[in-house]
């Protein structure tokens, strides 16, 4: 993957999280090959949280099932993380989303989650 050629996609918007929830559904039927997912997370600002955060597939942005391999390092108030996966996009569904989930005594945690793929056609 050169990184010329490569798009980057907001998965998880720059933002402080503070409660579990899915994120929009991004189409990557454009993009072939493998892509980079790249999270970067503080730990957690409460003190006492988890952050969970896992990649899902569907083929008709309606039923979603886990993308194998695409469950990141559980984040903690232990420390930061910037971790990144690599997934096989034509293997996939035509969509995938991100879901997090917090736990903790009033948890929050600055993170952020992006795509880097090459486009199919240029």
């Amino acid at each position: 993957m050169s990184v010329i050629d490569t798009d980057s996609v907001s998965v998880l918007p720059a933002a402080a999280a503070t409660a579990s929830a899915s994120g929009a559904q991004v189409d990557v039927r454009d993009y072939e090959g493998v892509a980079a997912f790249v999270l970067d997370s503080s730990a957690d600002a409460g003190g006492d949280g988890t952050l969970d955060v896992a990649l899902e597939q569907s083929d008709d942005g309606v039923t979603w099932i886990a993308v194998p391999g695409g469950a990141f390092t559980q984040v903690t108030a232990a420390g930061q993380a910037f971790e990144r996966l690599i997934v096989d996009l034509d293997r996939l569904g035509r969509y995938i989303r991100a879901t997090e989930t917090i736990a903790g005594t009033a948890p929050s945690f600055a993170r952020s989650l992006t795509m880097m793929a090459m486009k199919k056609y240029r």
